[in-house]
Protein backbone atom coordinates (compact mmCIF):
# COMPACT_ATOMS: atom_id res chain seq x y z
CA UNK A 1 0.00 0.00 0.00
CA UNK A 2 1.34 3.51 -0.98
CA UNK A 3 -1.18 6.57 -0.06
CA UNK A 4 -0.36 9.68 2.07
CA UNK A 5 -0.56 10.06 5.48
CA UNK A 6 -3.72 13.07 5.64
CA UNK A 7 -3.32 14.86 9.10
CA UNK A 8 -7.08 16.20 10.10
CA UNK A 9 -7.96 18.79 12.44
CA UNK A 10 -10.38 21.35 13.68
CA UNK A 11 -9.38 24.28 15.24
CA UNK A 12 -10.65 27.83 16.25
CA UNK A 13 -7.56 29.56 14.71
CA UNK A 14 -6.93 31.34 11.66
CA UNK A 15 -3.94 30.20 9.58
CA UNK A 16 -1.21 32.46 11.69
CA UNK A 17 -2.76 31.94 14.81
CA UNK A 18 -2.73 28.18 14.09
CA UNK A 19 1.20 27.80 13.60
CA UNK A 20 2.11 30.17 16.58
CA UNK A 21 -0.82 29.40 19.63
CA UNK A 22 -1.67 25.69 19.10
CA UNK A 23 0.62 23.00 19.89
CA UNK A 24 -0.10 20.61 17.10
CA UNK A 25 0.45 23.86 14.71
CA UNK A 26 3.98 24.74 16.45
CA UNK A 27 5.19 21.13 16.34
CA UNK A 28 4.20 21.15 12.52
CA UNK A 29 6.43 24.19 11.83
CA UNK A 30 9.19 22.77 13.49
CA UNK A 31 9.36 19.34 11.70
CA UNK A 32 11.07 19.26 8.43
CA UNK A 33 8.66 19.27 5.12
CA UNK A 34 9.81 16.44 3.65
CA UNK A 35 8.84 14.63 7.03
CA UNK A 36 5.57 16.39 7.27
CA UNK A 37 1.65 14.92 6.73
CA UNK A 38 -0.16 16.63 4.43
CA UNK A 39 -2.62 18.47 6.42
CA UNK A 40 -6.37 19.06 6.23
CA UNK A 41 -6.89 21.58 8.45
CA UNK A 42 -10.57 23.03 9.37
CA UNK A 43 -9.45 26.14 10.74
CA UNK A 44 -11.70 29.43 12.26
CA UNK A 45 -14.02 26.57 13.14
CA UNK A 46 -16.04 28.15 16.08
CA UNK A 47 -18.26 24.91 16.57
CA UNK A 48 -20.67 25.29 13.26
CA UNK A 49 -19.26 22.10 12.37
CA UNK A 50 -18.73 19.11 14.91
CA UNK A 51 -15.78 16.57 14.67
CA UNK A 52 -17.64 13.91 13.20
CA UNK A 53 -19.06 16.36 9.98
CA UNK A 54 -15.12 16.70 9.52
CA UNK A 55 -13.63 13.20 9.99
CA UNK A 56 -16.53 12.03 7.86
CA UNK A 57 -16.00 14.42 4.85
CA UNK A 58 -12.13 13.08 5.22
CA UNK A 59 -13.11 9.85 5.13
CA UNK A 60 -15.28 10.09 1.77
CA UNK A 61 -12.74 12.61 0.01
CA UNK A 62 -9.64 10.54 0.52
CA UNK A 63 -8.20 7.21 -1.65
CA UNK A 64 -8.68 3.97 -0.09
CA UNK A 65 -4.75 3.89 0.63
CA UNK A 66 -4.25 6.94 2.49
CA UNK A 67 -3.71 7.18 5.85
CA UNK A 68 -6.33 9.35 8.11
CA UNK A 69 -4.44 11.17 11.14
CA UNK A 70 -6.85 12.56 13.46
CA UNK A 71 -5.68 14.71 15.81
CA UNK A 72 -6.53 17.81 18.03
CA UNK A 73 -4.90 21.06 17.83
CA UNK A 74 -3.74 20.71 21.34
CA UNK A 75 -1.72 17.32 20.98
CA UNK A 76 2.41 18.54 20.01
CA UNK A 77 3.57 15.20 17.99
CA UNK A 78 7.58 14.93 18.74
CA UNK A 79 8.35 12.21 16.70
CA UNK A 80 9.10 13.91 13.30
CA UNK A 81 8.83 10.24 12.14
CA UNK A 82 5.32 10.25 12.50
CA UNK A 83 4.18 9.15 9.06
CA UNK A 84 6.70 5.96 9.32
CA UNK A 85 5.65 5.05 12.39
CA UNK A 86 2.08 5.04 11.28
CA UNK A 87 2.50 2.73 8.81
CA UNK A 88 4.36 0.48 10.55
CA UNK A 89 1.28 0.37 13.48
CA UNK A 90 -1.48 0.06 10.28
CA UNK A 91 0.71 -3.26 9.62
CA UNK A 92 -0.90 -4.72 13.06
CA UNK A 93 -3.63 -2.88 13.89
CA UNK A 94 -6.44 -1.72 11.37
CA UNK A 95 -6.94 1.38 14.00
CA UNK A 96 -4.55 2.39 16.16
CA UNK A 97 -4.10 5.44 18.92
CA UNK A 98 -1.82 6.53 21.89
CA UNK A 99 -4.31 5.57 24.77
CA UNK A 100 -7.09 3.35 25.40
CA UNK A 101 -8.39 0.29 27.05
CA UNK A 102 -9.48 -2.87 26.92
CA UNK A 103 -12.47 -4.83 29.45
CA UNK A 104 -13.91 -1.60 30.48
CA UNK A 105 -17.02 -0.28 31.82
CA UNK A 106 -19.26 0.47 29.28
CA UNK A 107 -21.85 1.98 31.22
CA UNK A 108 -19.01 4.73 31.65
CA UNK A 109 -18.32 7.64 28.93
CA UNK A 110 -14.61 7.25 29.28
CA UNK A 111 -12.41 4.21 27.97
CA UNK A 112 -10.82 4.77 31.49
CA UNK A 113 -12.48 7.16 34.05
CA UNK A 114 -15.27 6.52 36.07
CA UNK A 115 -17.66 9.32 36.75
CA UNK A 116 -20.97 9.76 38.71
CA UNK A 117 -24.16 10.41 38.09
CA UNK A 118 -23.71 13.90 38.02
CA UNK A 119 -20.30 13.15 35.75
CA UNK A 120 -18.50 14.18 38.78
CA UNK A 121 -14.73 12.20 37.90
CA UNK A 122 -14.33 9.38 40.57
CA UNK A 123 -10.61 8.18 39.24
CA UNK A 124 -9.95 5.37 36.76
CA UNK A 125 -12.34 2.63 36.75
CA UNK A 126 -12.21 -0.16 38.97
CA UNK A 127 -13.92 -2.82 36.55
CA UNK A 128 -12.40 -6.11 36.94
CA UNK A 129 -10.60 -7.13 33.72
CA UNK A 130 -9.97 -3.33 32.70
CA UNK A 131 -6.48 -3.33 30.95
CA UNK A 132 -5.04 0.06 29.84
CA UNK A 133 -2.71 0.94 27.09
CA UNK A 134 -0.72 4.04 26.17
CA UNK A 135 1.45 6.83 26.42
CA UNK A 136 0.81 10.91 26.45
CA UNK A 137 3.33 13.56 27.37
CA UNK A 138 1.63 16.30 29.19
CA UNK A 139 3.05 19.95 29.77
CA UNK A 140 5.06 20.64 32.85
CA UNK A 141 3.16 22.26 35.82
CA UNK A 142 2.99 26.34 34.60
CA UNK A 143 5.26 25.32 31.25
CA UNK A 144 4.23 27.80 28.64
CA UNK A 145 2.81 26.34 25.71
CA UNK A 146 5.31 28.45 23.29
CA UNK A 147 8.39 26.76 24.52
CA UNK A 148 9.71 24.96 21.84
CA UNK A 149 9.69 21.69 22.44
CA UNK A 150 7.46 21.49 25.26
CA UNK A 151 8.99 19.53 28.01
CA UNK A 152 6.54 16.45 28.48
CA UNK A 153 6.08 14.77 31.69
CA UNK A 154 5.05 11.09 30.50
CA UNK A 155 1.94 9.54 31.84
CA UNK A 156 1.54 6.07 30.96
CA UNK A 157 -1.44 4.18 31.10
CA UNK A 158 -0.52 0.80 30.77
CA UNK A 159 1.92 -1.65 28.53
CA UNK A 160 2.36 -0.90 23.82
CA UNK A 161 1.49 -2.16 21.86
CA UNK A 162 -1.45 -3.69 23.45
CA UNK A 163 -5.07 -4.84 22.15
CA UNK A 164 -7.75 -1.94 22.68
CA UNK A 165 -11.87 -2.17 22.52
CA UNK A 166 -11.14 1.77 22.75
CA UNK A 167 -9.27 4.55 22.40
CA UNK A 168 -8.91 8.29 23.14
CA UNK A 169 -10.08 11.08 20.26
CA UNK A 170 -7.44 13.15 20.65
CA UNK A 171 -5.51 10.80 18.42
CA UNK A 172 -6.78 8.52 15.93
CA UNK A 173 -5.55 6.96 12.37
CA UNK A 174 -6.85 4.47 10.47
CA UNK A 175 -6.37 4.02 6.27
CA UNK A 176 -9.49 5.89 4.47
CA UNK A 177 -10.30 2.19 2.44
CA UNK A 178 -10.41 0.49 5.66
CA UNK A 179 -13.75 2.84 6.77
CA UNK A 180 -15.37 3.63 3.15
CA UNK A 181 -15.37 -0.44 2.64
CA UNK A 182 -17.20 -1.08 5.31
CA UNK A 183 -19.35 2.05 5.56
CA UNK A 184 -17.98 3.28 8.96
CA UNK A 185 -18.34 6.67 9.92
CA UNK A 186 -18.92 8.80 12.96
CA UNK A 187 -22.01 9.24 14.21
CA UNK A 188 -22.92 12.63 13.82
CA UNK A 189 -25.28 13.33 17.09
CA UNK A 190 -21.93 13.35 18.94
CA UNK A 191 -20.39 16.66 17.61
CA UNK A 192 -17.50 17.00 20.20
CA UNK A 193 -17.41 14.28 22.80
CA UNK A 194 -18.18 10.71 22.91
CA UNK A 195 -17.81 10.67 19.14
CA UNK A 196 -14.80 8.36 19.85
CA UNK A 197 -16.20 5.81 21.99
CA UNK A 198 -18.89 5.37 19.67
CA UNK A 199 -16.59 4.93 16.61
CA UNK A 200 -14.03 2.78 18.06
CA UNK A 201 -17.45 0.27 19.19
CA UNK A 202 -18.74 0.36 15.82
CA UNK A 203 -14.82 -0.59 14.33
CA UNK A 204 -15.04 -3.32 16.99
CA UNK A 205 -18.48 -4.80 16.31
CA UNK A 206 -17.06 -4.79 12.62
CA UNK A 207 -14.53 -6.71 13.16
CA UNK A 208 -11.46 -4.16 12.98
CA UNK A 209 -8.99 -4.52 15.29
CA UNK A 210 -7.24 -1.46 17.55
CA UNK A 211 -4.29 -0.96 19.31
Amino acid sequence: MSGIVRLVCSSRQGPHGFNTETLLGQSLVAMPAALRPECDLWLVNDGRLGLPEIYNTSIARSAPDDILLLVHDDVYLHDPFIVRRLTEALLFWDVVGLAGSRGNDLAQPSWGLAFDRELRPLGWQKHEGLVRSGYVSHLHGQESKHERPPRPIMSEYGPVPSACELLDGLFLAFRAGTAQKLGLSFDERFRFHLYDLDFCRSATKAGLSLG
